[in-house]
This record gives structure tokens, C-alpha cells and sequence, in this order.
């Protein structure tokens, strides 16, 4: 699907035009053309033989351009930029990348894209209900408007992604579950990509704050560095998630094994409070209505089973009470936890 803005100066309104028309707008230097093409596997032959056939780019960037396997960089062509940069979708603990190429002329800007962007979808519907001059006064300005509103919604994944992280720590020092390691790997390997997008993002970002194009005007290079400050605090904020990350993991595998010592420790506790009925059942048998005691026994058989089964039902709450003056039933984390009140 193709679609083009024409902004003539001083319109009220961007006015949508058809490729056929693109050649004479494009030919008054007053006018600003956005052109954005969402395309498919199949049309991607065809987008190419438009763009050689409509502006002349050179084959080396138009294959740049319909291919999805890069990180963020820019290209001086003299007459023209190449530009890749890269929206951001968070989706169930994980991050959609949507790959965005990008043409800026004189006075044109043209995206490339193969699934739908949400933000680049929100100013299209701005500029082209009312054209405003500090969005739409050159191509570079739009440039600038459109990637400070992907910035601004990849701020807002690195923030679901820290709420995401910080509610997952909750859950895992209440009550550590199986598949929160699972859940824990793929945020850090969502953290990890994310790092490295906002790392060429950066140096991207860079280039068009600092370095001279023919297309980029110099007044208008301080938008780029504001952004450029964005993508900076961003990407110190994935380092920051990716402790987190690396830290909740570690916290996951302390809980977990802590949990495991205290089911242990009340085993041992159950255990040994019974070895002494154990041994005092072992040691006489029980026999103590049998018809002969293997030894002269002074006391009548009642009697003896009166002692026995009194020594029995004391000693666990006896044995119980000394534990805990010990301090050996109360949890470490209690102790811990009184310690520092």
C-alpha cells in the first residue's frame, strides 16, 4: 500500500495525491511530500522498480531499504538520506521490533515498512487533518516530529518493561513459582535486545545532531540532539533493567532455595522429635502384657506401661520447648527481620 501527503505552504491541510501526481508536486520546491509505503512480501519488486523509477536511488540503498535485517544507521547519498531506525512494541513481557527505513530529500520524506506503527499512524492522521508549521515547514522537520513520537513510545515500553519487572519480583518473593525463571530469562533477553537497539539508535541519533547533510538544516539540529538525549537515558536505563533482570533471577533461585531449607529444616524438627519415642519402643518392644519379660522386672507390667507411656507423650513437647528456646524453629528472614526493628 502506498499512500502520499502533499503540504503546500500555506494550506490549512495536507492533501492526498496519487503516484501518478507525485512528479509535479515534487517538482515545486515549496511543497513538503511524505510518501509511505506498508508493504507486503509480494510487493516488494515493485516498490523497488517505483522508487529506482520515481527518484533515482541508487540500487545499493534501495535494497537496504526493502530488506529487514538491519540496526539503525544513516547514509549520505549527496542528494538524499538513508535511514533505518526502529519502533518499539511491548507485547506479553516481550518487545516487537518494527523495522522503519526512511528517505529524506529536500523536500520529501519517504517510509518504508512492513508492519503497521503505531505512532508513525498517529502523526500521519495529525498532519494530514491540520498541517502544522513546526511539523511540516521542511522534510527534515517531519523527519524530527516522527521519530521523537517513536522515541517517546519506546520510552513508554522501557517503562511497562520496569513495571513488568518490578510486579514479577513481587510475585517471586511471596510466592516463587516454576515458570517465573522461564518469565525471567525472556525479559532478560528482552532487555538485552532492547540495549542494543537504543545503542545504534544512539549513534544514529548522533550523526544527525552533529554531522553536515545537504538535507538536514543547521537550526534545526538541536531537535535531533534532544532526542539524541532521550536515546542516551534510555539506553542507561536497559543497563539498569538488565541488573534488575540479572538480580531478580538470583533473588528467584535465593527464595526458592531458602523455601527448600525451611521444608527441610521442619522434616529434621518432625524427625528427631520422634527418635526418642523410637528408641524407648525399640528398646522394650512393647511387650508389656506378654506372658514373660525376657529379665526380672520388680514393677508389674502396668505400671511399667503407665512410665513408658508417660515418658512418650512428654518428651516431643519437652524436647518441642527447648527447640524454640534455641531459636531453631523461628525463620532466618524473622530473625533477621526482629534484627533490624
Amino acid at each position: 500500500m502506498i499512500r502520499i501527503l502533499c503540504i503546500r505552504a500555506g494550506a490549512s491541510h495536507a492533501e492526498s495525491i496519487n503516484p501518478d501526481t507525485l512528479t509535479a508536486a515534487l517538482a515545486d520546491p515549496n511543497n513538503v511530500i511524505w510518501m509511505d509505503m506498508c508493504l507486503s512480501t509480494e510487493g516488494v519488486q515493485r516498490a523497488g522498480e517505483f522508487l529506482t523509477k520515481q527518484f533515482a536511488f541508487h540500487p545499493l540503498a534501495i535494497e537496504d531499504a526493502l530488506m529487514e535485517t538491519h540496526l539503525a544507521r544513516v547514509d549520505d547519498w549527496q542528494r538524499y538520506l538513508f535511514m533505518s531506525f526502529h519502533a518499539l512494541e511491548f507485547v506479553n513481557h516481550e518487545i516487537k521490533q518494527h523495522e522503519l527505513d526512511l528517505f529524506i530529500g529536500p523536500n520529501y520524506l519517504i517510509t518504508i515498512h512492513f508492519d503497521p506503527i503505531v505512532p508513525l499512524q498517529k502523526l500521519w492522521e495529525q498532519v494530514e487533518k491540520s498541517t502544522d508549521e513546526r511539523q511540516t515547514k521542511s522534510a527534515d522537520q517531519l523527519l524530527y516530529h516522527l521519530l521523537d513520537k517513536i522515541t517517546t513510545t519506546s520510552m513508554e515500553v522501557v517503562d511497562c518493561l520496569d513495571d513488568a519487572l518490578d510486579d514479577l519480583e513481587q510475585e517471586i518473593y511471596v510466592k516463587p513459582r516454576r515458570e517465573h525463571l522461564p518469565q525471567l530469562f525472556r525479559i532478560r533477553r528482552t532487555v538485552l535486545q532492547m540495549r542494543r537497539i537504543f545503542g545504534s539508535q544512539r549513534e544514529a541519533m548522533n550523526r544527525l545532531a552533529r554531522d553536515t547533510f545537504s538535507v538536514i538544516h543547521s537550526e534545526n539540529k538541536v531537535y535531533f540532539r534532544d532526542i539524541y538525549d532521550h536515546l542516551v537515558r534510555m539506553h542507561e536505563l536497559s543497563d539498569g533493567l538488565r541488573d534488575m533482570a540479572s538480580g531478580a533471577m538470583e533473588s528467584h533461585i535465593s527464595v526458592t532455595s531458602y523455601r527448600m531449607n525451611e521444608v527441610m529444616r521442619t522434616l529434621t524438627v518432625v524427625t528427631v522429635l520422634f527418635m526418642p519415642l523410637t528408641f524407648i519402643t525399640g528398646f522394650l518392644g512393647m511387650n508389656f502384657f506378654g506372658e514373660k519379660y525376657n529379665i526380672d522386672n520388680p514393677l508389674s507390667p502396668v505400671v511399667l506401661f503407665i512410665i513408658c507411656m508417660v515418658i512418650m507423650f512428654l518428651t516431643p513437647p519437652i524436647m518441642l520447648y527447648w527447640m524454640a528456646r534455641r531459636g531453631w524453629l523461628q525463620s532466618q528472614l524473622q530473625v533477621k527481620a526482629n534484627e533490624q526493628i
